[in-house]
């Protein structure tokens, strides 16, 4: 990819312009190209995937959710050298039941428009700091916020496909910046 990109910062500045007659591709809001990814694949964006296909473990072995997690005892699933919760996983339900409901966003996010493009990091969206461990449910300031940035970026992306011009210039973006040579 041969983009020359600006932080999000500037990014997501010129988005909430909400003028969506003036923008270069380049500088779509962060998300946009996920979002987008995931609806033309038909495919559902996931949380990360902490202690599935990510995880910590301490030069003691513990094993931690995530590696932001490594040294608080009360998110310790257990230990390299005995049990924990790779063999023993009914162990940690009870305690942790996020864990085990990861990909479950009917539970987790149940009636929300946007379950199935939205995702992220999961200690952000999950971590309660004064409890010392995940919630079973979103952030709700997070999720408001983030449904509203869903839904500029649906619109940005309705905007460009209803704009014949738009539309030309945004395939012929696409096929110069992410074309892939078979050479």
């Amino acid at each position: 990819m041969n983009i020359k990109s600006k932080t999000n910062e500037q990014k997501n500045e010129i988005f909430n312009k909400n003028d969506l007659t003036k923008f270069d591709f380049i500088d779509m809001p962060e998300g946009f190209w996920s979002i987008l990814s995931a609806i033309l694949n038909d495919t559902r964006k996931e949380m990360c995937q902490i202690y599935k296909e990510i995880f910590a473990i301490s030069t003691h072995g513990d094993i931690y959710p995530c590696h932001m997690d490594t040294g608080i005892e009360d998110l310790k699933l257990g230990n390299i050298q005995g049990v924990n919760i790779f063999n023993n996983p009914d162990k940690y339900k009870e305690r942790f039941p996020l864990l085990f409901n990861i990909n479950n966003k009917e539970k987790l996010c149940s009636g929300c428009w946007v379950q199935n493009i939205c995702a992220g990091c999961t200690r952000k969206w999950f971590f309660i700091n004064e409890e010392n461990n995940y919630a079973m449910q979103p952030n709700r300031d997070l999720c408001e916020s983030n449904k509203k940035h869903i839904e500029r970026i649906l619109l940005l992306i309705a905007h460009i496909r209803r704009t014949p011009q738009k539309w030309e210039e945004f395939i012929n973006f696409m096929d110069e910046n992410f074309r892939v040579n078979n050479d």
